[in-house]
């Protein structure tokens, strides 16, 4: 019964973060807004995928969203989590790490070498993005609330990735025992060194849950992908 449970609990847990890069998208992509049922929405500023040289170290923002965001309520989160809430679930967040002074992710978050160092803030959104828990005046909560997370850098410390460093973060995840690995860089071009990495995870029956296209708020919505990402 309880490989059973752990093998339902796990999938579950992995489709809820597959339908995360939805969220994730809407939330990332240029200036965002929070949906609620009621009121406006909320106009958040947006997440930096990485910083010029010079740049200060992103700064969180005061903005609340105090209703539940309507992109939680077109995913049903809410019933999602009465089956998995990815208690027992370490998921490794390949990024620019996450910062261990999150409160919603406090007691939850491991670091491998100096990936609890944050400057980018890209990482720790992200992290919050799957696991954090409800903040005190907030609609908004993580998808799998009861997760841990493992922190990788897949970048330098301002936030520039390369097929070796996204790689290397990838196998690291895996060697520490993450059971799912969110790669946020996204490389716009295959890579043996990466295909590898994928190979490595799917050796060790371990998820990948990658974004395809990077991030780029100059962009319009209607811009082709690029047709060659990885892997």
């Amino acid at each position: 019964m309880h490989t059973m449970r752990r093998h339902t609990l796990r999938h579950s847990s992995m489709a809820a973060l597959l339908t995360l890069l939805s969220t994730s998208t809407l939330a990332v992509g240029g200036t965002a807004q929070a949906g609620a049922v009621a009121g406006e929405p909320v106009r958040l500023p947006a997440m930096p995928s990485r910083l010029a040289d010079g740049a200060a170290c992103t700064r969180g923002s005061e903005k609340v969203v105090h209703a539940v965001p309507r992109e939680q309520q077109d995913l049903q989160l809410a019933r999602v989590r009465q089956f998995a809430g990815g208690d027992g679930v370490t998921v490794a967040v390949v990024d620019t790490g996450v910062s261990l002074k999150a409160p919603t992710l406090k007691g939850r978050v491991a670091a491998i070498g100096e990936a609890d160092d944050d400057c980018v803030g890209h990482g720790t959104f992200v992290a919050g993005l799957i696991a954090a828990t409800t903040a005190e005046g907030s609609g908004f909560s993580g998808v799998a609330q009861q997760a841990d997370i493992l922190a990788v850098r897949g970048t330098d410390a301002r936030g520039r990735a390369t097929d070796t460093t996204v790689a290397a973060g990838i196998r690291a995840a895996v060697d520490a025992g993450a059971e799912v690995v969110q790669v946020s860089p996204a490389l716009t071009r295959n890579s043996a060194k990466l295909t590898s990495a994928v190979a490595h995870a799917a050796a060790h029956d371990v998820l990948i849950v990658a974004a395809a296209v990077p991030d780029s708020p100059r962009s319009p919505a209607s811009a082709a992908p690029p047709r060659n990402y990885w892997p």
